[in-house]
């Protein structure tokens, strides 16, 4: 195809916002009830390319009334997977933390990691319920509400006196935040995927809850089966031995260290790659179609 007028700089950046609107968009429904949709939108929406590019009006012109609808209906349907988009760009710390993040002290990791091992383990073998979360890069503040400042190095006793049951913050939800337990006996935001919570209670769907909003892992111990759940990006997962919750915390751990390094300039070029090349891929084709042809005729 011979390209009549050279390609601008505006140009580069129409492509360029388009790519990121549709990231956001698989970001939005990747992990929600709404994947399905998407997937189904996906395939009438390359029905739409094809017919636009044949020219063919009839079906062009009743997918271009389909469209319209349906943007309305998402927006209302899923306003929820909307508002934690919204959300998690909100409270993300873009410039990432400073402190402990930055110093890269795998030791103090490692000592960390062992205390909550430890203490979830003897909680679960107890069955005292507990809910711990850990703070990633994302802020979570202003997700929290209710709860008492501590501020207090992460111990196994100062853990298990909180959620003792005769405590009065052990219905609550701890803060990690670096080395220290910044407030206890927080109330988080519910999870709305009940399908994922169907055979747990409040505890866990404030769990999972949390987790929908930022990017923060939560440790999650059952009273009533004495079971440790991990809950992060959304998903919930009961473990079965000690061995998968410290892997699961040094992982978690590395990846915060490790994009805290980096920063989110680079992470633009190391994270989810695939999905990133696809929006960029759709949006020239979008271009080509839509504003090179038409300038063209």
């Amino acid at each position: 195809m011979n390209i009549p007028f050279p390609i601008s700089v505006y140009d580069i950046f129409d492509v360029a916002l388009v790519s990121v609107l549709l990231y956001g968009v698989y970001l939005l429904f990747s992990k929600s009830r709404a994947a399905r949709v998407l997937s189904g939108l996906t395939m009438v929406g390359i029905l739409y390319l094809i017919a636009l590019q044949f020219d063919l009006r009839l079906t062009v012109t009743i997918l271009q009334a389909f469209f319209a609808v349906i943007i309305i209906a998402m927006i209302i349907i899923f306003q929820d997977e909307i508002r934690r988009l919204f959300e998690r760009i909100g409270n993300r710390n873009w410039f990432g933390k400073k402190g402990n993040w930055k110093s890269g002290k795998i030791s103090t990791n490692e000592r960390r990691i062992q205390i909550l091992v430890d203490t979830a383990t003897d909680l679960a073998e107890q069955k005292v319920g507990a809910l711990m979360v850990i703070e990633g890069i994302d802020k979570i503040d202003s997700l929290l509400s209710g709860g008492i400042p501590l501020n207090g190095k992460i111990s196994e006793s100062i853990i298990k006196s909180i959620f003792d049951p005769h405590s009065q913050g052990h219905d609550g939800a701890i803060i990690i935040s670096n080395d220290l337990i910044s407030r206890f006996a927080c109330h988080l935001p519910l999870s709305t995927e009940s399908a994922k919570i169907t055979e747990f209670g409040t505890r866990h769907a404030a769990g999972l809850g949390i987790t929908e909003h930022c990017d923060a892992l939560s440790i999650i111990i059952s009273e009533e089966r004495g079971a440790v759940a991990i809950a992060k990006d959304g998903d919930i997962t009961v473990l079965d031995n000690p061995t998968k919750l410290l892997d699961t915390l040094r992982d978690f751990y590395k990846s915060v260290q490790s994009e805290t390094r980096i920063g989110w300039t680079r992470s633009l070029f190391t994270k989810n790659l695939l999905p990133k090349f696809i929006s960029i891929g759709l949006s020239i084709i979008l271009w080509i179609l839509i504003v090179l042809q038409p300038s063209s005729n």
